[in-house]
């Protein structure tokens, strides 16, 4: 059976696309799923979070193949929060805008590892990295789950092409809408509370890095400060471990020392002073180099800019004889 919209009977999984002005990629990402879904039974939301570009004409030329969902923008969580309200499928697929299927191996074997591992509510493969052009950067093996690695060191283990129960996703009620830059972090963190997280060892995913990739366009001061605040949060409202809990919140302050290291606004020196008191030494994610260069900030913020002015200065002389 291959069904792209709602159909009379259940389908067996719901893919769903959040898009905000997705012009460039979407159409390959639209095609790419109906390619790999055929003998499946499956439905396709695409969710046009109030684009101001050519997207929805472009979802308008496959009205007899997805079910369009267009809101009011309110951002990636909020979007893929009203496809899980419109599902209809027993397992979910969250597929990003400009990150297409390349195998319909993603389906495959889904369904007999649910029944098998009734604790399960979701199961992450392996995945490549791909440049804006499709080349291949690299492949990406993700360690085994466990609330250590994912809460203790801040480690998004589930990523691309990760398959997850609706019924799971709905006790948690989706997405939390507050969080901006992690809202899949945190999703799974309070997902692993309801049941186990698995990892599937195929390369079944891919993830495209370009400049308008969210997890690049967005860094700084804001993402650091929202991570200390989803898992103090997420701390105080699960029984955690004391020794985890202490673990969870040093790295989430180096994680936020080190993305301040070159912004002169963030008290990167502070944050890591935390995060090694709370540990009472070096998290476990510690880089030396790192830890060094938020100790010296802001001093090391203007040393790093001297250096690259002096140099450009260096390769423009270079560059002239």
């Amino acid at each position: 059976m291959n069904s792209f919209k709602s159909p009379e009977s259940k389908p067996t999984f719901t893919v769903i696309t959040p898009v905000y002005n997705g012009e460039e990629y979407i159409r390959e990402t639209i095609n790419s799923v109906l390619d790999a879904a055929k003998g499946f039974s499956l439905e396709y939301l695409v969710v046009d979070d109030g684009s101001t570009d050519l997207t929805h004409q472009i979802l308008l030329e496959y009205s007899d193949s997805i079910q369009i969902i267009r809101k009011q923008n309110g951002g990636e969580p909020s979007a893929v929060n009203r496809g899980l309200e419109e599902s209809s499928g027993e397992f979910i697929l969250i597929l990003s805008a400009d990150d297409p299927l390349f195998t319909s191996e993603i389906f495959s074997g889904v369904q007999e590892f649910f029944n098998r591992n009734r604790s399960a509510v979701a199961w992450y493969p392996n995945w490549r990295k791909i440049d804006e052009k499709n080349n291949l950067i690299e492949e990406i093996v993700p360690l085994e789950f466990s609330l250590e690695r994912i809460l203790g060191l801040g480690m998004c283990l589930p990523g691309p092409g990760t398959i997850f129960r609706a019924s799971s996703a709905k006790v948690i009620k989706g997405r939390s809408a507050e969080i901006k830059f992690a809202s899949d972090y945190e999703f799974w963190l309070r997902l692993s509370q309801v049941g186990e997280i698995v990892h599937r060892n195929q390369l079944v995913a891919q993830w495209r890095q370009h400049s308008g990739s969210t997890s690049i366009a967005l860094r700084g001061k804001a993402m650091g400060e929202e991570r200390i605040q989803l898992i103090d949060s997420f701390i105080e409202k699960y029984s955690i471990d004391r020794e985890l809990a202490k673990s969870a919140k040093a790295s989430a302050r180096y994680f936020a020392a080190a993305l301040g290291v070159f912004d002169k606004s963030v008290t990167s020196r502070k944050l890591m002073i935390e995060s090694l008191l709370i540990r009472r030494g070096m998290p476990e994610i510690a880089k030396i180099r790192v830890v060094i260069f938020a100790l010296l900030h802001p001093a090391s913020f203007y040393i790093t800019k001297l250096i690259a002015k002096l140099s450009r200065r260096f390769f423009n002389k270079i560059n002239s004889i």
